[in-house]
């Protein structure tokens, strides 16, 4: 796609210098002869090197921006990774009907985890200076990472196993959580 760019932004500096070239005669006082004379040939360089830069400038600017895109969408992967290993922890935990010390350390960690990499994608959008993109992140994860912790730590954790109700509200919370990391995914490839 990139190269795709670059090569439309080619044609273009291409098709301006020749709007240059020909209207040249008239803005610079150029003549035009039969034969190549070097105004012609000033003009085609100019218009090469110009097309060269302008390419330059442009598949530069777009390559760090899809570089910022990809870092961002790789760490909300990433969160999304956490929060898939938390679940899994919990599912284990429920379909054993028990939560040992090891498991209340290691879902406690997983949370843990989990909101270390929601403020890693903050911090990089803030960076990035993805003001809007920041503010739809907050407010789509923030209230529902919160939920989602209460779900699988509050009540009785860990003294008392997790109920078909604990599982319910666990798994609603978790797809709405997923679906809207996915959707953040979406909202910054689009930008």
């Amino acid at each position: 796609m990139e190269k795709f760019r670059a090569w439309i932004f080619l044609a273009i500096g291409l098709f301006f210098g020749f709007l240059v070239s020909v209207f040249g005669k008239n803005i610079l006082n150029l003549t035009w002869k039969s034969e190549i004379g070097l105004g012609d040939l000033f003009n085609f360089v100019n218009t090469i090197i110009f097309a060269f830069l302008l390419q330059q400038y442009f598949q530069k600017r777009f390559g760090d921006k899809r570089v910022e895109k990809d870092h961002i969408i790789s760490l909300i992967k990433e969160a999304n990774n956490w929060l898939e290993n938390s679940r899994n922890k919990f599912i284990v935990c429920y379909d054993n009907g028990k939560i040992t010390k090891a498991d209340e350390q290691e879902i406690k960690a997983l949370l843990r985890n989990v909101a270390n990499s929601f403020e890693e994608v903050k911090v990089s959008l803030k960076e990035c200076k993805y003001d809007n993109e920041l503010n739809y992140f907050e407010q789509a994860t923030d209230s529902l990472y919160l939920e989602y912790k209460r779900n699988i730590t509050g009540g009785n954790f860990p003294t008392k196993p997790y109920d078909g109700n604990d599982f319910n509200e666990e798994e609603t919370t978790y797809q709405k959580l997923r679906s809207k990391l996915l959707s953040i995914i979406f909202k910054i490839n689009t930008i």
